[in-house]
């Protein structure tokens, strides 16, 4: 497993790297809504996505590193080398996505970290999300010798760990884009497929700064969706969707962006493959088919 560097010789983490954009994706053209089904509404979860999806109550993590020294390339590193620790040791899903909300949301509370530690906050929040989620978490002796290599000591680990506990208000159990994604899928995802799709099209959205601009719950929407109609379930998306306002204009600009921001991953970030390496895919870029091709 290669380890976190820091250093900013690279020159991608010098500048902040690429955000995300708005264009005609491929040619997937406008969504178009159907009429609603009266019987549909005997279930209450098209409010509860419409809920979601407007909640004002979610703490936003929008500019997460402004009080830091830190630029979004560091942090875009940081997410992949992320992909790679919790896929070498087996982490779930889970592990991930709750660690970089936990990173995002204690940044945003904070200020004054900089390169030299940012890889240290990283790490702890691993640390705190693998002993939340997991039945066998990492043990402080991995997390120190195997994946820190002893850079730094136990009681600096231990006492921001204490900090970002403290700072959180020990509330671990954040809501993350995952969650919502199994609340859609226990609803519409039978065989697992659209639920699998929009798990990989987060894994690479995390990589995006800009897309902080989103609640977890509004990206998992937005990327269930375009799992599902990236792979023609075109009966799904309709049930979804049956709520105009659900649909515009935030949900269809949101999918428009990630679209875009797929399509262009491997363009604008050559140095971070570790989603397709690690997660065993590949980007398609050709009209008409999958987003992703499975290894």
């Amino acid at each position: 497993m290669s380890e976190f560097n820091s250093d900013n010789s690279d020159e991608q983490d010098k500048e902040n790297l690429p955000l995300l954009r708005v264009r005609k994706p491929r040619n997937y053209g406008r969504l178009v809504l159907v009429s609603i089904d009266p019987n549909f509404y005997n279930t209450t979860l098209p409010e509860i996505l419409l809920k979601h999806f407007k909640d004002s109550t979610e703490l936003s993590t929008k500019e997460s590193l402004k009080s830091h020294e830190v630029t979004t390339g560091l942090r875009t590193r940081l997410i992949n080398w992320l992909v790679e620790v919790t896929s070498s040791f087996e982490c779930s899903d889970n592990v991930f996505f709750l660690t970089v909300r936990l990173l995002d949301t204690f940044l945003k509370l904070t200020s004054g970290y900089t390169e030299d530690n940012f890889h240290l906050v990283g790490i702890t929040c691993l640390f705190i999300a693998s002993k939340f989620d997991e039945v066998s978490p990492l043990q402080f002796k991995v997390i120190h010798e195997n994946i820190l290599f002893k850079d730094y000591n136990e009681e600096e680990i231990r006492t921001l760990e204490a900090k970002i506990l403290e700072v959180l208000s020990f509330r671990v159990n954040i809501q993350t884009c995952l969650d919502t994604v199994g609340c859609l899928k226990n609803r519409y995802d039978r065989d697992n497929l659209i639920s699998g799709i929009a798990t990989l099209i987060l894994y690479l959205v995390q990589f995006y700064y800009d897309a902080l601009e989103y609640t977890p719950r509004q990206q998992a929407i937005a990327a269930f969706i375009m799992a599902a109609y990236s792979t023609r379930r075109m009966n799904i998306v309709r049930e979804i969707l049956t709520d105009s306002e659900l649909m515009f204009p935030e949900i269809e600009d949101l999918m428009n962006k990630f679209f875009v921001g797929i399509d262009e991953f491997e363009a604008k970030f050559p140095e971070y493959q570790n989603p397709m390496k690690f997660l065993n895919f590949k980007i398609i870029h050709q009209e008409g088919r999958p987003l992703f091709e499975f290894l």
